[in-house]
């Protein structure tokens, strides 16, 4: 919802007999608890915050010019926090600052200058002041006042019919503890601007609560150990063996290069993402390094598993491209989640597996020997052994067909895969 406060002011030329008109608009508007679909922001803003936060805006004030052409000059601005649930301004904020939109005055008000993060935002080299504090309504409360001045008075009206941007943001202490609550106040006077010396107070949206979360999530051991397919209490796998190739690897038409994977998390989904708020597949963060260098072309993918256990999540990783060959050491692919206020996990490398992207030699038919003539139908084969690591399965054909290229094709006979051994007898009833 948009808040609009029009000014319009009428100058009087002395020396001319007609006037000029000139106006701005102050749009208002909440910052916590938005999601990428909301206009004004192109990152999530969980209604959630860790300990010793980064930058995290409450509100965004526009200000935009109309038709005319007179210089605005903002000089200050003043906000008022309060406390909602154990909140202590003293204690539990670290720093309070302005941020001027790296786009502002360059956005016409047909578009809209959005956050972007702090690192893309202009810091504004202005020190806060808190000019007064108090109880009111048994509500402790913080007034913060900023004047522009000199080199940082804010000009916010040189060109016609575009987007002048602020926004106010905090980062909050080491000192602040899970569950304290506070937001800013939308009483008369607790958002104040100083515009060419006339003082503005704009109307205010509803501010959503912003509360402290600092607990870091937590990997549960919640699975059986098995050598085969390198569960761990961790991490579970989906795939019975823990070897893995490329799709670009054509030597195997049959090659896994899909890693499936599971982990239990202490929290819910709805926690973990503030209620939807951050997308899961943003707070499961991989190091593939040793698998794949990090290659950007490969995939992952986050699900959330309520139907197979609480609070659990699948994670797919697919193995697109690497140069990584390691058949017989075992690689870690590691994991770390974060929640949406941003605490994170220590990464997690229990879960370790193979990239085998060598290809196997050809074994050499023994019996019956090239050329012969078999009487039986179920002739006893065998054949050489293949030395390498991680065979197992041999691919075999019983074909009439006597030209190679259509052999490969041609299983008139019948086919079967058979365990890692170098002998078996073909018994054509129970192979076609």
């Amino acid at each position: 919802m948009k808040f609009i406060k029009k000014v319009v002011v009428v100058l009087m030329f002395v020396l001319t007999t007609s006037s000029y008109m000139f106006s701005f608009e102050i749009y208002v508007r909440d910052m916590v608890g938005k999601t990428t679909s909301y206009a004004h922001t192109t990152v999530p803003l969980p209604s959630v915050v860790k300990a010793n936060s980064d930058w995290v805006p409450l509100c965004k004030i526009d200000i935009s010019t109309d038709t005319g052409n007179e210089n605005y000059v903002l000089t200050a601005a003043t906000i008022t926090i309060r406390d909602l649930s154990n909140f202590d301004f003293f204690e539990d904020i670290s720093s309070i600052r302005l941020f001027h939109d790296d786009q502002s005055g360059n956005y016409t008000t047909t578009s809209t200058t959005t956050w972007d993060g702090s690192s893309k935002e202009n810091l504004v080299d202005l020190a806060p002041v808190l000019i007064s504090s108090g109880v009111q309504a048994s509500t402790p409360y913080w007034k913060i006042y900023f004047e522009f001045t000199g080199g940082n008075r804010k000009n916010v009206g040189s060109s016609t019919n575009v987007w002048y941007t602020l926004y106010f943001c905090i980062k909050t202490s080491g000192q602040i503890t899970n569950n304290d609550q506070f937001s800013l106040r939308t009483l008369p006077g607790d958002l104040v601007l100083d515009i060419n010396g006339n003082t503005e107070t704009p109307s205010l949206p509803t501010f959503t609560k912003l509360a402290a979360d600092t607990f870091p999530p937590q990997l549960v051991a919640a699975y059986s150990l098995n050598p085969e397919n390198g569960t761990t209490l961790t991490v579970y796998n989906y795939d019975t063996y823990n070897i893995y190739t490329t799709t670009t690897d054509a030597n195997n038409p049959y090659a896994n290069n899909d890693i499936n994977i599971k982990i239990r998390l202490a929290e819910s989904t709805s926690t973990m993402t503030n209620n939807g708020i951050v997308p899961l597949n943003n707070l499961i963060i991989l190091d593939t390094a040793g698998i794949d260098g990090g290659n950007p072309s490969n995939i992952k993918s986050v699900f959330y598993l309520g139907s197979l256990g609480p609070n659990e999540f699948s994670i797919n990783y697919t193995i697109i491209q690497t140069t990584v060959n390691s058949p017989t050491t075992a690689i870690p692919l590691k994991i770390k989640v974060r929640d949406a206020a941003g605490n994170e996990t220590e990464f997690d490398g229990s879960f370790r597996c193979f990239i085998d992207r060598t290809k196997p030699s050809t074994p050499v038919i023994l019996s019956p020997s090239a050329g012969s003539w078999i009487g039986p139908i179920s002739p006893q084969l065998s054949w050489s052994e293949v030395n390498e690591p991680n065979i197992s399965a041999y691919y075999l054909i019983f074909s009439t067909c006597n030209i190679v290229e259509d052999f490969l094709t041609n299983s008139d006979l019948g086919y079967r895969w058979v365990s890692n051994t170098i002998i078996t007898v073909w018994g054509y009833s129970s192979d076609s």
